[in-house]
């Protein structure tokens, strides 16, 4: 249990930093080639959809994991 629990987190840290590794390249890519302005724009192009996503979830998971957490239902 303990070696599967470590084996786990050590794929999910290595995903993550492969995925911060990657967009500070795409940041520094859009920015070499957007310029300021341009990626001010890109910025506010890329925010408006995460913010959609965001507030379309409205917090459906925390839900889930609490409701069934307290058992009112099964999963």
């Amino acid at each position: 249990m303990a070696g599967i629990f470590a084996r786990d987190t050590a794929v999910t840290t290595a995903a993550r930093v492969a995925a911060a590794v990657l967009n500070l390249a795409t940041a520094a890519i859009v920015a070499r080639m957007l310029g300021p302005e341009g990626q001010g724009v890109y910025s506010l192009a890329v925010l408006f959809p995460a913010l959609l996503v965001v507030f379309n979830n409205l917090a459906f998971n925390s839900a889930a994991v609490y409701l069934i957490g307290t058992r009112k239902y099964s999963p």
